[in-house]
């Protein structure tokens, strides 16, 4: 055992009858040793300055000036300091006992009074309440960053297809166990999976789908039609074939002669009004008839008579 080490004992329970002379005094009387110091607590005392204040009972830290050289306090050492177990003592020689244990975190001694003390521990109130404020004004803009980001997360994925990929990352934000799935039912059915969509792209991919549904079915129904005008021409022109082979020579001969009748009347209504030969299937004729017109006696007094009115040659 070492005299310069310092010894300090942890008694778990105590009556609450005894003060810390009486302690001095039953640690002296047992040939344990001198006692420096004692501190009471209540039991099971956390850290920090609330407690629960007990009557009855107490714990105790009792630390020591010197271990006197005997046979006990040997072996009080080598059982709660080395083999760091508990060694009972008994304060009025009955069946009441004191446990003594080694104290872990013994408090080292201090200077300072308690009005110094008080003064510490107002200036660790001022400080606590800052970092109160400071962490109150960080909870609100997390608060806002959360609101703000789950506006983004609902319009990243798609709420009806994509719902475990949503209710995933809202459960990272707000630090939320996740929902049941729902029994048979696959939680993403979007087969894009995981990857965001945006509710705009949803509705964009759904009116395209849309498109693309319209497209085919009018590409399909203009292959019917199509087909089935090729086929009723088809049948036409064959329906043609027959009747012109079944009529006779005369009468193809009369309808390709009514043809003929017909292709020159229409020519005739589409010829200009200023050339001669575009209004007669006889030119050479009108031109014979002009030129025995113009040397006749008659003619020549007509020409007389339209000079002397109009004055034309």
């Amino acid at each position: 055992m070492n005299s310069n080490q310092q010894i300090s004992f942890y008694i778990p329970r105590m009556s609450g009858k005894y003060d810390k002379k009486q302690v001095k005094a039953i640690f002296k009387h047992l040939n344990i040793g001198k006692v420096k110091r004692v501190d009471f607590t209540p039991i099971n005392k956390k850290p920090g300055f609330i407690e629960i204040y007990d009557t009855q009972n107490k714990s105790a830290f009792v630390h020591m000036e010197l271990l006197y050289p005997n046979d006990l306090t040997e072996r009080i050492f080598q059982i709660v300091f080395l083999q760091t177990s508990g060694y009972k003592i008994y304060p009025e020689n009955n069946n009441i006992y004191w446990l003594l244990l080694k104290n872990t975190y013994p408090i080292q001694d201090t200077l300072m009074n308690k009005h110094q003390i008080v003064e510490n521990c107002r200036y660790l109130e001022s400080v606590v309440q800052q970092q109160a404020d400071t962490i109150k004004n960080l909870e609100e803009k997390v608060l806002g960053i959360q609101s703000v980001v789950y506006q983004l997360v609902g319009g990243l994925f798609c709420p009806n297809t994509q719902v475990g990929s949503y209710q995933v990352n809202s459960n990272v934000l707000f630090r939320t166990e996740p929902l049941l799935q729902i029994k048979n039912i696959p939680l993403n059915t979007s087969k894009w999976e995981t990857s965001p969509t945006t509710r705009q792209g949803d509705s964009n991919e759904n009116r395209i789908n849309s498109l693309e549904f319209q497209m085919k079915s009018a590409t399909k129904l203009l292959s019917v039609l199509s087909d089935l005008m090729g086929e009723k021409l088809e049948a036409e022109e064959d329906n043609y074939s027959v009747d012109l082979q079944s009529i006779s020579d005369t009468e193809a001969e009369y309808l390709l002669e009514q043809d003929h009748y017909q292709n020159q009347y229409y020519n005739q209504d589409n010829e200009t009004t200023y050339s001669s030969r575009t209004h007669s299937s006889m030119p050479s004729l009108i031109e014979n008839y002009d030129e025995a017109d113009s040397n006749s006696d008659s003619s020549l007094e007509r020409r007389r008579i339209s000079s002397e009115l109009c004055g034309n040659e």
